[in-house]
């Protein structure tokens, strides 16, 4: 289950949720399915047909793999970062999405009062 309600309301009727991504995990670790890379390779292209924008700014570079191998790697701006990480549904979560709200708070009060920027950077660095 994928979408936020659903996932809200199937936790609080006390039952277990699993994203798509990870039922092609768990099929693929049960060897019900060989391949992994097709099946997230069509999902991706039916997100982006649906305009999900999380996987239309997405793109690929090749990063070294734990095993030493070169590997495609999803990889997004800071910018997408942030707004992948609003999109998640889970409490373990809140605390970066807190975090990212006090962040941008603090931004907003600096951009009005350009004082407090400057008191700011030197409470840094006197750290």
């Amino acid at each position: 289950m994928d979408e936020s309600p659903g996932r809200f309301h199937a936790k609080h009727a006390g039952l277990k949720v699993t994203g798509t991504i990870g039922i092609i995990v768990k099929a693929k670790k049960q060897g019900l399915n060989s391949e992994l890379k097709p099946l997230i390779l069509d999902l991706k292209e039916k997100l982006k047909k649906e305009g999900n924008e999380t996987v239309t700014n997405c793109h690929t570079l090749k990063t070294l793999a734990a095993e030493g191998k070169m590997r495609m790697t999803d990889v997004v701006d800071s910018g997408q970062l942030f707004r992948l990480i609003q999109s998640i549904p889970s409490p373990k979560a809140e605390p970066f999405k807190l975090w990212q709200a006090q962040v941008a708070a603090e931004h907003l009060d600096e951009m009005q009062d350009p004082k407090l920027t400057i008191a700011r950077a030197l409470e840094q660095y006197v750290k």
